[in-house]
C-alpha cells in the first residue's frame, strides 16, 4: 500500500479468531484505526454516531501491552456501559522512564441499539497471537488478532 490512498483497516481468514490489520500515517492513527476496526466487528461502526466519548489511558511495559490495554478499556466499556465506538483519538504515546509506554486518548460513540446498530460479532478479547507493528512505505501497520 503506497502514495496517499489507503484503508484505514482490513481483516484476515482466520480459524478460530479474526484477524486485523489497521493502517494509519501515523502511529496514533494506526492505534485508532485499530481500535474501529475492533469495534467495526460488533457492530457496522458507520451507524455509530460519536455522540458520546469516554477517555481512556493505559499503561504497559512496552508498546505492544499498552496497545492491547487501551483497546481492552474500550472493549470494558461496550461490556460495562453497552457503549459501541466509531471515532476514536489517540492523543498522547509516552515513553515512561522505566521503559514502559502510556497511551492516552478517547473513543466517542453512542449506547448500542438493536433498533438502529447491527449485532455482529462479540469480540471476547485483544490477543498477542500474531501481533507486529511496522512501518512499511512511510505507513504504520499493526496487526493482531482478536478472540472471538
Amino acid at each position: 500500500m503506497t502514495g496517499q490512498e489507503y484503508k484505514p483497516f482490513e481483516y484476515e481468514e482466520h480459524t478460530a479468531d479474526v484477524i486485523v490489520k489497521a493502517y494509519g500515517k501515523t502511529l496514533e492513527e494506526v492505534i485508532a484505526n485499530a481500535a474501529k476496526a475492533v469495534f467495526n466487528i460488533i457492530t457496522d461502526i458507520g451507524k455509530v454516531e460519536p455522540r458520546e466519548c469516554r477517555r481512556a489511558a493505559e499503561e504497559g511495559i512496552d508498546l505492544y501491552q499498552a496497545i492491547v490495554r487501551w483497546l481492552e478499556d474500550f472493549l470494558v466499556m461496550f461490556d460495562s456501559e453497552g457503549m459501541v465506538f466509531s471515532d476514536f483519538r489517540v492523543e498522547r504515546i509516552e515513553k515512561l522512564d522505566d521503559g514502559g509506554v502510556r497511551i492516552e486518548g478517547v473513543g466517542c460513540g453512542e449506547p448500542f441499539n438493536p433498533e438502529k446498530h447491527e449485532e455482529g460479532t462479540i469480540v471476547k478479547a485483544i490477543t498477542y497471537h500474531e501481533m507486529k507493528l511496522e512501518k512499511t512505505d512511510g505507513l504504520w501497520v499493526l496487526r493482531f488478532a482478536v478472540d472471538i
